[in-house]
């Protein structure tokens, strides 16, 4: 499977660093705000949730999550903190659940990947709690194969973006933080992004320090988004979101970033 591949060349290429301790580094880097984006200049990166003092602690099962939920941001958080971005690496978010789905056929059909922690009953969709982020992975390269009681089911990866409204291009990304990064061009992100799938399209405005991709497989989209906190070019973080088509035809993410007016992300 090209996704397997293409992750196991992940951690090769990152002079051999596994997934745990780049996210422990990435966490200091939170943490402390040192976290640099273009020119050398320091920012502080979106807010962990309140509840973030933990999440990061390695257990007895393998990765770490930065683990939150709306419920983490509910009493005692700031006004707004719904827009805040979160991402738990040990979730699944799964839709298009059937009205007859019962919690069993769910948990039997995830158990093949690996233990089912705990399942969250919604109308139309769960959330899917597994016991390391590795099978959550695997769940999400298999994107376009999950079928429960003969139908298809969406897996994404459990994170909130405060997206504008508009319907979800589920092949795109945004890539932004490329302010100044007169060392990041098309070829740089192509380069780094095909580790995770094959990239069709790239609209780089560097002016605006953005990039607008569109990959060939959901799959692809949805194992980035996952590894939200780890993406560094040239040693320096940059923040993938999702892009919604908005009204006027306008691709849009969080924080009002929008590609070309009235066309596709590429122009």
């Amino acid at each position: 499977q090209e996704g397997v591949k293409c992750h196991l060349g992940y951690n090769q290429r990152d002079s051999g660093r596994g997934r745990e301790e780049q996210r422990e580094e990435g966490v200091k880097r939170w943490r402390t705000g040192l976290w640099s984006s273009g020119s050398n200049t320091i920012i502080a990166p979106p807010a962990l949730p309140p509840d973030a003092t933990a999440p990061w602690r390695s257990g007895n099962n393998s990765g770490h999550s930065w683990s939150s939920s709306r419920d983490h941001l509910g009493k005692g958080g700031s006004k707004g903190a719904e827009k805040q971005t979160w991402v738990d690496t040990k979730r699944v978010f799964v839709g298009g659940l059937g009205a007859s789905m019962t919690e069993t056929q769910i948990r039997n059909y995830f158990s093949k990947y690996g233990p089912v922690m705990k399942i969250t009953m919604r109308i139309g969709f769960c959330y899917v709690k597994m016991e390391d982020e590795e099978i959550v992975r695997r769940v999400l390269e298999d994107y376009e194969k999950h079928r429960i009681a003969d139908k298809w089911v969406e897996c994404q990866a459990c994170c909130h973006f405060g997206l504008p409204r508009g319907t979800l291009l589920k092949d795109h990304l945004c890539v932004s933080g490329l302010e100044g990064r007169k060392d990041i061009g098309e070829f740089e992100l192509r380069n780094y992004f095909t580790r995770y799938g094959a990239v069709k399209e790239v609209d780089l405005q560097i002016n605006r320090g953005v990039a607008f991709m569109v990959f060939e497989s959901c799959s692809t989209v949805q194992l980035v988004l996952h590894d939200y906190l780890l993406h560094r070019i040239n040693g320096i973080w940059v923040e993938v979101k999702p892009v919604v088509d908005a009204p006027g035809g306008r691709k849009e993410t969080a924080a009002g970033v929008r590609g070309s007016e009235g066309g596709s992300a590429s122009g």
